[in-house]
């Protein structure tokens, strides 16, 4: 078999048809490079309902008076992306005896009655709040839901009348 290619060979050098010097075949293609930034997404896929401590009957009473409520948060992060779920300290934080403590105020506006969060229902540990405080996750690209438990300690007589106040919750992602 060589000695056959190189008769055809020759024979194509003798027509002209055969370069004198080699050349290099070449082939080439094009690729497209792009960038793809991949996001995570996070939603409150479940807002937390109202936490209500409902009516507190204080005669007869022993102080202190601890009073405790359940809610909830539902929320839905991109699978495998870390985040975070914090709570500020509310609308009335600056009417509390104590400047960084949450605080529920009357309706008559002089009154307030400081109270807190906590997470994972149980009120041992520190109160759900921000940065440090705050409650962690990964996401499973499904809805995770999150008990919030509230509790106030009643230590004195108060002024009858509904006490409230609005906190925020924040998905850091």
């Amino acid at each position: 078999m060589k000695t056959q290619a190189f008769k055809i060979a020759t024979a194509l050098f003798a027509l002209g048809m055969l370069p004198l010097s080699a050349q290099a075949l070449t082939t080439s293609t094009t690729m497209t490079v792009s960038t793809v930034l991949a996001t995570a997404t996070a939603s409150i896929s479940t807002p937390p309902t109202p936490l209500n401590f409902g009516t507190v009957n204080l005669t007869g009473a022993t102080y202190p008076l601890v009073v405790t409520a359940t809610s909830s948060i539902g929320v839905t992060v991109t699978s495998g992306a870390p985040y975070s779920i914090e709570m500020d300290l509310g609308l009335n934080s600056g009417w509390a005896t104590q400047p960084n403590t949450r605080a529920m105020r009357g309706l008559h506006g002089t009154q307030t009655s400081n109270f807190d969060y906590f997470m994972k229902n149980t009120t041992t540990g520190p109160a759900w709040g921000t940065a440090a405080n705050a409650v962690t996750s990964v996401g499973t690209g499904a809805e995770q839901i999150f008990a919030i438990l509230g509790e106030y300690t009643l230590t004195g007589l108060y002024l009858a009348t509904s006490y409230s106040d609005t906190v925020t919750l924040t998905v850091v992602y």
